[in-house]
This record gives structure tokens, sequence and C-alpha cells, in this order.
């Protein structure tokens, strides 16, 4: 009778998928791609049917799971066929790695149960009861320890989820990235290009969990500083291991592009190959690419850099590799890199339009991570290849440009970590020491809030309180003073840092801004005061106007009556250049609304029109045809909208180290820009000077362009 019931459900979902089809005229086949954001916005009744097929998908998967169980067999991979099809048409969902998780629990593959519960969770729809089985198979793991490396990193990831026996972190961290190390050493091929993805997937959903559920503050907690240092650890033994490849593939002559030189037919000796690259640095490429661009998504979570682990509590001396040292050094090798072998176009390039020779490169770990909470502050900028080429060789070639513009991030940081230095990169970032981890740890009996509060004071008066308490109270100074001691020792540490990167700016040259005016990004304040000058600069036809989503967003919101009272700082709510202005009388109000509505009108005009000098451009780089669906999901991300609008400047600001480092040394160095932020705001002005963005008020810039 079961089986009866379970035959007639799957008939009944599979006609009920063909009807789907049928009625609102698609093809699933062509949204089976894992893309969590598609170049063009769907019909709203196609993304409804979407999904509706994807919950008859997962219910087509729950029906082969229940086939397989009642006939007591443990095949499920049709089950899994039907899960993963479910999450490839929308990998936002939780649902499809919750199931998936499930299969894995059955079949005792514990590294893939954790990752695909810990994808539920980081999903934008989250399954929330993946949290109970995740504390289930860490306790399960915990009794498990004869295990090597799998069963330790779990159990070291348990401990920081279940923030239960920290004090034995150090060890266990110390013991994971020992083992790890080894493994390396023997060849990636021992774990795999999926598991060794899985790992660093895993690292980062535990920083960003523990992130978002502490309290904000200037300081990282123990928690935190912890499961930072464990994730920089193993990316540090990747790239060393990346790096040692690299040093080990042999060098081959790459002849000039026509027209570049001189001397055409010259060649350039020793230039590495991407084709030629090992297949084991090709298992590790991708899991360091993912990692960069969570690094330059989310750096608050790991900047200021926190403490190394010991790898070995037995040697003192030995610890996790410098991961900034590694960083330099990869830096360097990649300089010897071709990456430009197979050619690459980017979407808003003219050889793009019309070429149905090309096609979009899609890499595979950005299709398997599509959806996941941590990645989506990532930048990301779609790219094509011809056809013809080896897609294996073209991906290898775009993650390497990726790698190559994350280090150059590097150096540009506010407190720069890498700099360059005697005509190679070296490491400016001084980490703390390494021993003040198993310290801080040791403090775990402390709440977070509580070691937050202690005031350091003298030693005699650590002994007088000491006279009054016995037993436990001498346990308390113990600790008070270990606190102590840290907090001298990082000051002294950030002294140290600070008076390093003083002499490394010290030794540069002059700084020189090339302005070049074709893309202009007002803010919300420029539609609101100056709409008649962005009309004017519009109709010249000389510069395109490039409109962040968040500005239409704060439009909106002013039109429709919300936010009139600014709001806070960078909140959104602007009037008259003015913040946090609460004295505005109910005229103000009204004309701030009034000319708001003027603007969106303006700007739907513009669009529906196809304006050719009018851009819209997402917070993450993407750019927009029309403004008609303009929701935009910011939840992951980090900062005011004030940063968000400079994000987009940023967008345009592509700088390259060997275009602008001067060839002598205190040389000046020039900087080309063909971006101008429009805003009057000072606060916002200010952020762009110190990010070398041009920046300008709307009437001094038509005065500067004779425009009106």
């Amino acid at each position: 009778m079961i089986i009866v019931c379970v035959l007639q459900g799957a008939l009944f979902f599979d006609g009920l998928l063909q009807k789907l089809q049928t009625a609102y005229q698609f093809k699933l086949e062509d949204y089976m791609d894992g893309m969590a954001i598609r170049a063009r916005p769907l019909r709203k009744t196609v993304k409804y049917a979407l999904i509706s097929a994807q919950r008859c998908m997962i219910c087509q998967g729950d029906i082969a799971r229940y086939r397989e169980q009642t006939s007591d067999s443990a095949n499920y991979g049709k089950a899994r066929s039907w899960y993963l099809k479910a999450q490839q048409i929308a990998p936002k969902n939780g649902r499809p790695y919750n199931q998936l998780a499930l299969l894995a629990v059955y079949t005792k593959r514990k590294l893939d149960a954790v990752y695909y519960y810990m994808r539920s969770l980081a999903a934008s729809n989250a399954i929330l009861t993946a949290k109970e089985s995740l504390m289930s198979l860490f306790e399960e793991a915990k009794r498990k320890l004869n295990k090597r490396f799998i069963l330790s990193f779990l159990h070291a990831h348990g401990k920081l989820f279940t923030k239960v026996g920290m004090e034995s972190f150090p060890r266990v961290a110390s013991r994971v990235l020992q083992e790890f190390k080894t493994l390396l050493q023997h060849g990636p091929a021992l774990l795999g290009f999926t598991h060794l993805l899985q790992i660093i997937t895993i690292n980062m959903f535990t920083i960003h969990n523990i992130h978002s559920r502490g309290e904000e503050g200037e300081e990282r907690s123990v928690l935190q500083e912890q499961s930072t240092s464990l994730g920089l650890g193993m990316f540090a033994l990747l790239v060393q291991r990346c790096t040692e490849l690299l040093r080990d593939t042999p060098a081959e002559p790459v002849p000039v592009p026509d027209g570049e030189e001189e001397g055409k037919g010259e060649e350039l000796e020793g230039m590495l190959r991407v084709s030629a690259f090992p297949l084991d640095l090709r298992e590790i490429l991708p899991c360091i690419k993912v990692w960069s661009d969570w690094m330059l998504g989310q750096p608050d979570q790991w900047n200021p850099p926190p403490c190394n682990i010991d790898i070995s509590f037995s040697s003192p001396s030995s610890c996790s590799p410098d991961v900034w040292q590694c960083l330099a050094d990869l830096c360097n090798l990649l300089a010897r890199v071709d990456h430009e072998e197979v050619p690459l176009y980017k979407v808003d390039t003219e050889e793009v339009e019309g070429d149905e020779e090309l096609t979009v490169l899609q890499l595979k770990e950005d299709r398997l991570l599509a959806g996941f909470v941590p990645l989506l502050a990532a930048p990301q900028e779609p790219c094509y290849t011809d056809q013809h080429t080896d897609m294996a060789i073209a991906a290898d070639c775009k993650r390497v440009t990726v790698l190559k513009y994350f280090l150059e991030a590097l150096c540009g940081q506010e407190e720069p970590l890498l700099a360059f230095k005697g005509g190679k990169y070296i490491s400016v970032a001084t980490s703390p020491p390494t021993h003040s981890l198993d310290t801080r740890s040791r403090q775990d009996s402390l709440t977070e809030k509580e070691s937050d509060d202690v005031i350091v004071e003298a030693e005699s008066s650590l002994s007088a309180s000491g006279e009054d308490e016995a037993g436990d109270g001498e346990n308390d100074i113990r600790q008070l003073k270990a606190r102590r001691h840290d907090l001298t020792n990082k000051l002294a540490q950030q002294q140290k840092r600070r008076d390093k990167i003083q002499a490394v700016l010290q030794t540069g040259g002059q700084l020189e801004l090339e302005v070049r005016p074709l893309f202009l990004v007002p803010d919300t304040n420029g539609f609101i005061d100056h709409l008649a000058g962005l009309k004017k600069l519009l109709q010249c036809g000389t510069y395109i106007i490039v409109v962040p989503l968040i500005v239409i967003t704060e439009l909106d919101g002013l039109a429709k009556g919300q936010d009139n009272f600014g709001g806070g700082p960078g909140s959104g709510g602007r009037s008259n250049g003015g913040r946090g202005n609460y004295n505005v009388t109910a005229a103000h109000v009204r004309a701030v609304q009034e000319k708001a509505r003027l603007a969106v009108a303006f700007l739907e005009k513009g669009f529906e029109a196809r304006e050719p000098h009018l851009r819209a451009l997402t917070s993450r780089g993407n750019q927009l045809e029309s403004i008609a669906f303009r929701s935009e999901d910011t939840s992951g991300q980090q900062g005011t909208n004030d940063d968000v609008i400079l994000s987009c400047c940023l967008h345009y600001c592509k700088d390259k180290a060997k275009d602008f480092m001067p060839g002598q040394r205190n040389g000046t160095v020039r900087l080309q820009r063909e971006v101008v932020l429009l805003t009057d705001d000072r606060n916002l002005r200010v952020k762009a000077l110190t990010r070398n963005v041009p920046v300008r008020d709307i009437p001094a810039f038509l005065s500067w362009a004779k425009v009106g």
C-alpha cells in the first residue's frame, strides 16, 4: 500500500512539473545553471512558477528517499539528483541543502552533512532546524576523535559553534593546522577539490556566524579572534603550498603581442603559462580565490589581523606561517604569470556586444557557492571568453586575475598589509604575538562582557585584593594579571605596527591624480538640490551619469514620505545636504518630497527611453538596463549608504601596481581617474578623498565643465 502511494505521488509531481512548464511557457533546463543573480530579471509569473517547481522537485526527492527506505536500500542517488536540481533553480533557498544534509547523514558522510547544514543556515531563506542537527553532528565527532584530520577539523568547529570546552581550543586548532599541512604536502588529491572547498566554506561560515551573533565593538571578542585565526592559518597553508607549486612550474617564453613594443617578434623570458599549471595547483587555486573573495567582501572580520596559532606546543618557535608574508611571496610569483594567455572580455566592452562566438565564463566554485551569504558582499564581475577556448585554462586565467586584484587591494588598505618596496612585494603587517591566543583562551570562564569591563590596576592593588579573597580570589588575580600582560603586549604591537607603516610611507613619493571625467556619480542630495544641473550634464552628451541603486532607493523613500527627518548619519534620509536635522518644518518636508518625486520621474523617464548616457549600478558593481525592479538585498553588507555610494565609484578605479608605481625610488605616484563623485556632503567628501576618488559639488563641476 505504501509503495502504491509513493508511485502515485511521483506520477503526480511529474505531471505537475510538465503542467507548470506548459502553462507559463518556460523550460526548466534553461534555469538549472545555479545562478543566484541573473543578468535579466525574470517575469513575475515565471519566478513564482520556478519556486513551485523547486518545491515539486524537493517532493520528488523525498518520495525517492522514502522509496529506498521502504526497500531497505541505501542507494539515494535518485533522491540526491532531485535535490541538486532543486538547489540549482533557486540557490538562495535553504531547503535543498537541508535535504542533501539528510542524505549525507544516512550515508555517514559527516563532512558533507556539516557543509550542507551550514549552507542551509547561511542561505537567504535559512532552515533554522539545521542548527540542532549540527549540534548532534559535532557531538558525534567529539566522541570519535580517533579519525585524523576531518574529525579534528569538525571537533575544532564544534567548540567554536557550541562555545563549550574552549580552554582546549588552541591545542585542537594546532592539531588541525599540523594535520592539514601534512595533507597538503602529500598532495591536495588526498582531499580533493570538493572537500577543500567545503573546508574553506565551513571556515567562512563559522567566522560569519560568530560575528553575526556577537556584540559590535571596537575590539573583537576572544571567540571571533580564535575563529578568524584558524581560518587565516589554514588559508596561509594553502597559499604557502600554492607558492611552492608555482616555484616548481617551469617558465616558458611568451611572445609580445603585436604593436605593444617596437621590436615585434621579441619574447618575454621567464613568464609562467597558466596552461602549464600542475594538477595539484589547479585543485588549490579555486579555494584560494574563494577565500580572497570573502576577504574582499568582509574586511572587518579579519582586519586588523588576529594572532597566529601554535602548530606544535612542544616547540615554541613552531607556529602557522605568517599569512601576509605568504601572500607577499605569492604576489611576487603571480607577477610572472601570463594571465592573458586566454583573452577574457568584460560585460561592458564593445567586443561582447553582438558577438555570438563569446560565452559566459562561470567558475565552478562560484556556481557551487551561489547564494552563500558570507560571499554575497564579494565583488563579482562577469566576463566572457571564446567558445572554442579551453574552459579549464580560461577559468584559471580568471582566478589568477582575481588574485592579482585581491593582492593589489591589500596594498591599498588604510593600514597597508603589503607594500611594493625594493622591486618586490613585502609584508608590512605586524600580527599580535602567537602566545596571546592561548593566554586569552584561558580566560574562557569570564564572559565576554565581563572581560571587556576589566580595569587593569597596579600589581599592589591586585595583591591587596588577593589577601581578602582566598582560593578563587587568587585565581581571579592571575587572570587579571594575564589580561594586563595581554593588553600591554597588544599596545606595544600596535605601536610597532604604526611605526612600521609610517616608515614605509616616508620612503614613498608624492601622489598625483590625473582626472579625465567620464563617469559622474551623484549622491541623493544632488538629485534633491541640483536636479536641473544633472539634466544639463546629461543633455551635453559628454559624460555618463551613473546612479547607484541605493540612491534610487533613497529617492523612492523620500518621494513616499519615508525617513523625512534624516535618521542619523548615512542612514539614507538626506535633505538639503544635512543629516540628523530634526528641526525641519512641514513645508520643508513637503518640498523635499516633491523634489524627490521629480527626480524619480526624471530617472524613470530616462531609463524607459534607454538614454545611453544614463546607467544604474548595484552595490556589487553590476549595471542595470532598467530600474523597474530596483530592490536590492543589502543585509550582508557592512557600512553606511555613503560607503555603498563610494564603492560604486571605486568600481571605476582599476589601479594596477605595475601601471602607477614609479620607476625610481621616491618618485611620484600617478593615478588616473575617469570617475568623479558629485556631492556636497562633507563626510562623504572626506571618505572619497581618503580613497583617492575625485569629488566636486555639482555647481563647481558645471562651472569647470562650462556646461549651462
